[in-house]
């Protein structure tokens, strides 16, 4: 007589813990030895592939909506894992801590596919078939989930109130042992000593993003070309803390604490902040000026400079346009010669060629752009600026103080329709302000002995071409210094009318040889129209060179 063994079913572990902490304690061993002795005892063969969420919180869900949890749900939605199987957890707590609605439609949702066995004493497998015969089955379940629930929620609601008395005392007393990474907290824990060496890096990089001119991605480049030891574990420096060194409030004095995103497993403010908590490294006008810097190169996109010292080629960028169109004026690198030339002319959009050597282009700015004249009527304009952003900020403080009086209202009575609607009027009219005061910071000019440089330094061309650094700086003094520049190729407007219509009754019919004698036989005199930041204008002619017009085969 033949014998047939009945063939096991297939078990998967799941594994899950709040805390990074945990795994240090005994708790991945102890999920994992349950998980085999449940297999032992119920007859079911043990996957190799277990699923993990370490040290990932399931008060919000996170396990369910992005963790390995949902990995192993798409698993079985796929087909991969065969219906009929069953999940081990420890406790039904691993699966979910949240409110009772999300947390019974996470298990529904699984026991679709699967079954669910519990490890923890008294061990037992829930499924489907079950929960539909017995009415008390899921009353079971859902108890279990709010009590782990209520259990969280309380162990949240101490946490916050440690913090809260913390946060009361912290004019007197230390919070947390932890600290930026350019302070140490004394042996005595009452005070912060700051690593002076770390400070005047700081104090460099905001000038660098300053000064300079230079964004977080050359910053970090020049740090690791001159081998500056890294703070931490690292072997680089990278963009990502260079940013966020030019942007925390810790280099202010303020702590600012934030929470875990249960969702996104990253950090996020609360909104609570302490001035004065830390010793103070960066001035708030300096803090502002580099916030004003960062977002003005923000979203601009372009190279990012060539060769190994990251040198700019292009000191112009985002300033120039076509005269006649408004179209950007376009920087080409052609190795030996550099050209700038309006976006039109590469789409084939006229008869010619027009271009303008760089290096003249730059000289005859750099000469007579910056001269004696219009420094002192910048520097009449930086008077006038002054009181202008000590204005905005007032107004800024008032729009603060008006939020927070509206959201302590909605706090005490209810968050009412008329509220809702001064706190996102109140919101609107802060960013606005706020962009407001970002522009005129951006527009403040370099300070006179900066200007001066550039405008008598003999040697500027020379010392432009070779250092980058000086070719960072020039540029973001520029930005600061001007808002627009326009190019006119051919000429004054009316000129350009006349000329173009000749050209272009010369272009029709005849050869490419033909046409390029008679653009070059035009005598067209391109000038430049610059725009300062102060609403003065400027025409700089080139006397010493006619266009340089080329028709096209």
């Amino acid at each position: 007589m033949k014998v047939t063994t009945k063939a096991k079913r297939k078990a998967y572990s799941y594994i899950r813990f709040s805390s990074k902490k945990q795994e240090q304690g005994d708790s991945l061993r102890r999920q994992t030895k349950a998980a085999q002795d449940f297999c032992e005892r119920f007859n079911l063969e043990l996957s190799t592939e277990t699923y993990q969420d370490l040290g990932v919180s399931a008060l919000r869900g996170k396990n369910a909506h992005a963790g390995n949890l949902r990995a192993f749900l798409r698993a079985c939605q796929e087909g991969k894992i065969e219906r009929g199987s069953v999940l081990i957890v420890e406790n039904l707590d691993r699966l979910s801590r949240q409110q009772i609605v999300e947390a019974t439609t996470l298990f529904l949702e699984i026991i679709e596919y699967v079954d669910i066995g519990v490890s923890q004493p008294p061990a037992k497998i829930y499924n489907k078939a079950e929960l539909n015969e017995s009415r008390f089955a899921i009353f079971e379940v859902q108890l279990a989930f709010v009590r782990a629930n209520e259990e969280s929620a309380v162990k949240s609601d101490r946490l916050r109130k440690v913090w809260a008395e913390k946060q009361r005392k912290a004019k007197d007393q230390i919070l947390t042992s932890q600290c930026p990474a350019w302070m140490i907290l004394s042996e005595e824990k009452e005070r912060f000593i700051l690593i002076e060496d770390r400070v005047k890096l700081i104090r460099e990089l905001y000038s660098m993003c300053i000064e300079d001119g230079l964004g977080v991605y050359t910053i970090t480049h020049m740090l690791n070309k001159r081998n500056e030891p890294v703070w931490g574990r690292g072997k680089a420096w990278q963009e990502c803390y260079v940013q966020r060194l030019l942007t925390t409030k810790a280099v202010l004095g303020t702590y600012v604490q934030h929470k875990r995103d249960d969702r996104t497993g990253g950090r996020k403010t609360n909104g609570v902040e302490i001035e004065n908590y830390y010793p103070v490294v960066i001035d708030e006008a300096t803090f502002r000026r580099a916030q004003a810097a960062l977002a003005s190169r923000k979203g601009k996109g372009g190279r990012r400079g060539y060769g190994k010292d990251r040198t700019v080629n292009n000191l112009f960028t985002g300033l120039l346009t076509d005269a006649y169109t408004g179209c950007p004026v376009h920087f080409l690198n052609k190795g030996r010669w550099q050209y700038l030339s309006p976006s039109y002319c590469k789409l084939g959009k006229v008869g010619y060629y027009m271009a303008w050597e760089y290096a003249d282009f730059e000289r005859l700015f750099l000469v007579h752009a910056l001269n004696e004249e219009y420094l002192e009527l910048m520097h009449e304009a930086d008077t006038w600026q002054a009181s202008k952003i000590d204005k905005i900020r007032a107004e800024i403080d008032t729009l603060r103080a008006q939020l927070d009086n509206v959201s302590r209202a909605i706090a005490e009575v209810g968050p009412s329709e008329s509220l809702k609607r001064q706190l996102v009027e109140l919101e609107s009219g802060l960013t606005e302000r706020q962009q407001t005061l970002n522009h005129f910071l951006l527009s403040q000019c370099a300070s006179d002995e900066e200007m001066f440089l550039f405008a008598f330094d003999e040697g500027l061309g020379t010392r432009l071409r070779s250092d980058a650094v000086l070719r960072n700086k020039c540029r973001a003094i520029l930005e600061r210094t001007f808002s627009k520049i326009e190019v006119f190729f051919e000429g004054d407007d009316e000129a350009y009318i006349a000329n173009r219509a000749l050209i272009q009754q010369g272009l029709n019919g005849k050869n490419a040889a033909h046409n390029r004698e008679l653009v070059r036989s035009m005598k067209l005199q391109r000038f430049i129209r610059v725009h300062y930041r102060n609403g003065a204008t400027l025409d700089l002619f080139d006397d010493n060179c006619l266009i340089e017009a080329e028709a096209l085969r």
